[in-house]
């Protein structure tokens, strides 16, 4: 009995019942309580959308491997210190990153791109041998000194890539490791305009030096550059020094019989970084050498500059012709002194020859020509065909046709008509060949019309078919103006007129003197080339048939021809000796001098340029990523979630109707 029982009189009335001892609750259907049960569980179950695990490992798979090709730097900035071996070793970090299924390519570039080892046609080669090819190459690689044209390695290497579809690569990345120091002065004109494929990424691996430091030389002047036509003081020498350098104080002078800097000659420049300052370098005339030297940096690959140390040359002229008044500004021999300007380098002599009969014995073929402008006797006539077969050039101005006989032995195989009186008419000058070397600097649009020089006075005479005389140019009637005849080492031409200004205008016009100086030119036995030259420049002769000898700096020597179809490049810094039988010319190459712009790239400047630049996404990375879609595709393909709630809806219809029927 419950404690603390308080009777009410209210209840006396009514009856007592004692409370019924039972069970709490009991479940009456099991059956309901199932269904209701399941209903729950696939609701929960397909708002989780589930699907197979087990079998969507039929979707995953190693990632499709790569192509790479490692493009690494061999221009002359490379040879700075320390350079070189870690781009060395930035290769090998490559090869062991590089995973099955990796295709891979070596390629080197400076002023151009070559391929070291290329990628497998087969894709049968394992990483380990792919590896141990690259390796085999990568030994033999050396910076060489050429300039950096990247912007042609790049556009050429991204071709190579895009057009190389097919295969297992085809699903996978296309990628450019580019390893490089990235200098400022890298050439990159190719890129400008160029639709760089969006499926080739550049991964860019700068290497960088121990110090920034380097500074470089040149000739202020470099229209000057035979050293032995400078004033007592010597030559103005820049020095430049790069942006990013360090240092500011620097020694230029002459080197001396070792090859080291002459203190005797050395001149202090101060220059600070980002600058050029120039001074005269005095060269003692005791000191035989020719290179200047600069010391004070760190980068001494291109501390050395190469002059060109020729004497002045002195070409003689032999004028057979009227002994005109020196100052009858109507004759041709008045027009033929004044047609030679003194240069730094040459100096000609016109001189009037009384006589060409013991020519031969007035000295030395080369370098002299000989202009004749009247009637030859027999005897000059055999003389200067000799001289021609020796390497001598011969000018024959028919002026009048009277002389076309005696010099028909010269002139070669050539038809000759009657001579028409002189009329008011005029002849011009066509069917020029521009491929000849007369008129090769000629052929650019700029110089190439000759239709202002009208021609009053001409001798007809025309060659013949089967002739071995060649027609350089013609006149508008069809008529020859200007022959060539090979003999033996030398040559012999014709001009059909005279420059006289009552036969031409050609004396007058600006295309006299080009054609007057490429006529010099013209013998074989002659060494007419320029002197300087960049280091990767074709070097060629136009001029004779030789053959010269070309001795490289390293003393490699080879044997040339005006006819080479391909023309040797001169890949090394340094004095190259160019010998033939009418003697020897020195002739440089330096380094280019934007290859002495040592100072960084900016890093998003190839992205500016259009390039698709950045590290292509990790493998791990890439293989988690190709998991989430293939479990994806999976759920999209197995749709479980919608089958649970069909089934969740036909077990509520069956819990409802039992539901109703137990009512």
């Amino acid at each position: 009995v419950p404690r603390g029982r308080v009777p009410f009189g209210s209840l006396m009335f009514l009856r007592q019942s004692p409370p019924r001892i039972t069970r709490r609750s009991r479940i009456d259907n099991w059956l309901l309580l199932l269904l209701r049960g399941l209903v729950i569980l696939l609701l929960a179950a397909a708002f989780m959308r589930p699907f197979v695990r087990s079998t969507s490992n039929l979707f995953l798979a190693e990632p499709p491997g790569s192509q790479l090709a490692i493009l690494i730097d061999t221009s002359a900035s490379m040879k700075r210190d320390g350079l070189w071996p870690r781009a060395l070793a930035r290769v090998r970090v490559a090869l062991d990153d590089a995973r099955p299924g990796d295709r891979l390519a070596l390629f080197e570039f400076s002023d151009g791109l070559r391929e070291v080892t290329g990628f497998d046609p087969d894709e049968t080669a394992s990483p380990a041998s792919q590896r141990a090819m690259i390796e085999a190459q990568l030994a033999k690689l050396t910076p060489g000194w050429t300039n950096t044209r990247l912007g042609e390695a790049l556009t050429s290497l991204a071709r190579i890539l895009s057009e190389s579809r097919g295969g297992a690569e085809s699903e996978g990345t296309r990628r450019i490791l580019l390893i490089s120091d990235l200098q400022a002065g890298s050439d990159l004109a190719e890129l400008q305009g160029e639709n760089w494929p969006a499926d080739v990424r550049v991964e860019i691996a700068r290497i960088n030096p121990d110090r920034p430091d380097n500074a470089t030389l040149r000739l202020a002047n470099e229209r000057d550059l035979t050293s032995g036509l400078w004033s007592p003081d010597g030559p103005r020498v820049r020095v430049i020094n790069n942006a990013n350098s360090t240092v500011d104080q620097f020694s230029v002078g002459w080197s001396d019989e070792k090859g080291e800097l002459d203190s005797a000659t050395a001149v202090v420049f101060h220059v600070p970084p980002g600058s050029s300052v120039i001074l005269p370098v005095p060269r003692p005339a005791n000191l035989d050498a020719g290179q200047l030297l600069l010391e004070g940096d760190d980068s001494p690959f291109d501390n050395r500059y190469f002059v060109a140390d020729a004497e002045r040359r002195e070409l003689t002229i032999d004028w057979l012709g009227e002994s005109d008044a020196p100052d009858d500004g109507e004759s041709a021999l008045y027009f033929l002194k004044r047609v030679f300007p003194e240069t730094p380098g040459r100096r000609v002599i016109v001189q009037t020859l009384e006589s060409g009969v013991g020519y031969m014995e007035a000295g030395a073929v080369s370098p002299r020509m000989v202009v004749v402008g009247r009637t030859l006797a027999g005897e000059e006539t055999i003389a200067l065909r000799e001289y021609a077969e020796q390497g001598g050039v011969v000018l024959v101005v028919l002026g009048k046709a009277a002389m076309l006989e005696s010099v028909l032995p010269l002139l070669g195989p050539v038809v000759s008509f009657n001579v028409s009186p002189p009329t008011d008419d005029y002849a011009m000058l066509a069917g020029i060949n521009f491929s000849h070397p007369l008129f090769a600097p000629l052929a650019g649009p700029r110089y190439n019309d000759f239709s202002r020089i009208r021609f009053w006075r001409t001798v007809p005479i025309r060659v013949p078919d089967d002739s071995p005389v060649a027609t350089i140019a013609r006149f508008d009637n069809g008529n020859a103006a200007i022959t060539e005849h090979r003999i033996g080492k030398g040559v012999v031409i014709g001009l059909a007129t005279s420059w006289e200004p009552q036969f031409s205008q050609l004396a007058l016009s600006t295309r006299f003197l080009p054609l007057m100086w490429g006529m010099t030119r013209l013998s074989g036995a002659s060494l007419n080339v320029p002197l300087h030259y960049e280091v990767g420049d074709r070097f060629g002769i136009a001029d004779g048939n030789g053959p010269w000898n070309l001795e490289y700096p390293d003393g490699t020597i080879m044997k040339l021809s005006s006819t080479d179809m391909e023309k040797p490049i001169l890949d090394q810094p340094g004095r190259y000796v160019l010998t033939s039988d009418a003697g020897s010319t020195s002739i440089v190459a330096n380094l280019a001098s934007a290859e002495s712009v040592t100072a960084p790239l900016q890093a998003d400047h190839l992205e500016t340029l259009g390039v698709v630049t950045g590290a292509s996404p990790d493998r791990t990375k890439a293989a988690s990523d190709l998991k989430k879609v293939s479990e994806s595709r999976m759920e999209a393909s197995q749709r479980i979630w919608k089958w649970l709630i069909v089934a969740a809806l036909v077990l509520l219809m069956v819990e409802t109707g039992l539901a109703g029927a137990r009512r």
